[in-house]
């Protein structure tokens, strides 16, 4: 079972709240081992200590301490879910999480529209420079070799050419809302890749829908998770 420790986290997944709006909501990972001891996984910009040091990825016990910013300093214990009593033969609850494919698809594709976008942008930006570059080079072999004046219309199209990509690229970057759009994107994601328990509603994290549909279970509220619509 792997744990999502940030700020904003209810209780039913960590036994304290973190209400620091330096931590970052999904700051770091806890995957138990089975053995008593955790996989803690950093997640943040921000940076996660383990008893004073520094890490990416390390072995943590339940008494480690672990700092997620410079006021919030916690116990593993701490990070960890309530134990849930045992349900004694209880139906367990069933939801559908056939809905999560399209908001998994939707946000990743998003971010797939805005990488082309940008990619296409920088090519139009690094295009520039080359035409007017080699115009002026051309133009410079021309008078050293003793071209006619014909070559001359060649360079004067290839100056042009760069100077309209280079009005382009600058016209389209001004324009460009990549940013606010993945912004935008992110949050509805965050928003409606949850747990589709109205008790629970526990973001997911970067868990594919695949995995989500193949583990069948939440690992938070232990809802049993079907595909059917």
């Amino acid at each position: 079972m792997t744990i999502i420790v940030g700020r904003g986290r209810s209780k039913a997944t960590q036994r304290i709240e973190i209400t620091d709006p330096t931590v970052s909501r999904e700051h770091c990972w806890l995957t138990d081992n089975g053995d008593g001891t955790y996989t803690l996984q950093n997640k943040s910009l921000q940076g996660t200590f383990v008893n004073g040091r520094q890490v990416v990825k390390t072995i943590v016990e339940a008494d480690d301490k672990i700092t997620l910013s410079a006021s919030t300093t916690v116990k593993v214990a701490d990070l960890l879910p309530l134990k849930q009593p045992a349900q004694g033969g209880k139906t367990v609850e069933e939801y559908s999480i056939a809905h999560l494919k399209d908001v998994w698809d939707e946000y990743h594709d998003t971010l797939l529209d805005i990488q082309v976008r940008q990619r296409k942008l920088n090519m139009y930006r690094s295009a520039s420079p080359m035409f007017t570059i080699g115009s002026g080079a051309i133009a410079t072999l021309a008078k050293t070799m003793g071209w006619g004046d014909a070559i001359f219309v060649v360079t004067l199209m290839m100056t042009a050419i760069g100077l309209m990509l280079m009005v382009f690229s600058f016209v389209n970057g001004f324009r460009d809302n990549s940013i606010e759009k993945r912004e935008a994107a992110t949050e509805k994601f965050n928003s409606e890749y949850v747990c589709p328990n109205p008790k629970c509603h526990h973001f997911m994290g970067a868990q594919s829908y695949h995995i989500i549909r193949q583990n069948k279970n939440c690992p938070w509220c232990k809802c049993k998770f079907t595909t059917s619509k």
